[in-house]
């Protein structure tokens, strides 16, 4: 700790705006392969706390996620490690975190959800949460558990043993890219989201391919493909149900492929939700309720000749849903309109 005339010019210098902005002469961190191995990898079972006062299972996690891994936050009432602007890669912490804030909207949109993650407590990281006004939550990871079941980088400063900043944009637990080293940290938000729009453009192009491929499969005059029955349990409805779980189709227009491949992505940006099987005009999905993890099994097939979207959607377990899968039904339909 800095005392008398030290503390001041420290406290000075690591003001609340000094802490968003990055200086000039920053040292770069280089590549030392210390993340080389980690694509493919898939995250483990790690049960971390949240700011947000829910916790997170790492290998739980479905559909695209951004986790950004750093070392420490500062705060304005107290001073950095000695000679932490000296370090590669350590400094920059804050104005990271604020740039995936003003780029959360865009992520969202793509389907991705984000976490920040450091070894810092999950009370320190509460503050920096509440003073950032971050619309993500924090993963306290304060025993390194992430480090000893990925093999993640790390260094020492001021007697303490922190992340190295890296990045991963993860699908369903599988990591699919790491940014590492992460520099500058205030662009890093923005070359994730480039990346998500590159994937999710090559996503939707082999999806059309693949589509394109087996038109026959989508032809106008082919007979509308029947989807499983619901039960006469009230957990489940149908557009192709003539009882109380019956529901309108999601009407298109254009391409059928095209619309497949819109269905796809607002299927993907709905709360844990996972694609289990595709193929040329049929998507099978799968959604997880939030504490309980109950799983509803959906169906969703393209009508080619009457420019409809038929779907079935119900619970695999219990005999009421409480009306969850028509309100998710109805609200994947707007989804789908407006995403036109």
């Amino acid at each position: 700790m800095l005392q008398g005339k030290h503390a001041k010019h420290a406290l000075h210098i690591y003001t609340a705006t000094s802490l968003t902005t990055l200086p000039d002469d920053l040292p770069v961190p280089l590549d030392d392969g210390a993340a080389a191995h980690l694509e493919g990898m898939r995250l483990p079972a790690l049960t971390l706390p949240r700011t947000d006062g829910g916790t997170t299972d790492l290998a739980a996690l479905r559909g695209l996620h951004v986790i950004y891994v750093y070392p420490m936050t500062g705060r304005p009432d107290s001073p950095l490690p000695d000679g932490w602007d000296a370090i590669p890669g350590a400094r920059g912490c804050t104005p990271q975190s604020c740039a995936f804030r003003d780029h959360h909207a865009e992520l969202a949109a793509l389907g991705a959800g984000v976490f920040g993650l450091s070894s810092q407590s999950g009370h320190y990281q509460q503050e920096a949460a509440a003073r950032l006004l971050l619309p993500f939550p924090l993963l306290s990871d304060d025993g390194l558990q992430l480090k000893a079941a990925l093999r993640l980088p790390t260094f020492t400063a001021a007697g303490l043993e922190l992340y190295r900043r890296l990045t991963l944009i993860t699908d369903d637990a599988r990591i699919l890219k790491v940014f590492y080293p992460v520099f500058p940290p205030d662009r890093n938000a923005a070359d994730v989201l480039a990346w998500l729009k590159e994937h999710t453009m090559k996503t939707r192009d082999t999806a059309l391919a693949l589509a394109a491929c087996a038109a026959t499969a989508l032809a106008a005059d082919a007979a509308p493909r029947m989807l499983t029955p619901c039960p006469d349990s009230p957990n489940c409805v149908s557009t192709q149900s003539d009882s109380a779980a019956k529901m309108a189709p999601i009407p298109f227009s254009g391409d059928a492929a095209a619309a497949q491949a819109r269905l796809k992505q607002v299927i993907l940006a709905q709360p844990r939700a996972t694609i289990t099987r595709e193929e040329p005009g049929f998507i099978a999905a799968e959604f997880r309720s939030r504490i309980f993890r109950f799983v509803d099994a959906a169906e969703f097939a393209i009508d080619a000749g009457a420019s409809v979207i038929h779907y079935r959607s119900g619970a695999r377990t219990g005999y009421s849903d409480f009306g969850v899968n028509r309100s998710r039904m109805e609200a994947l339909a707007k989804d789908f309109a407006d995403a036109k």
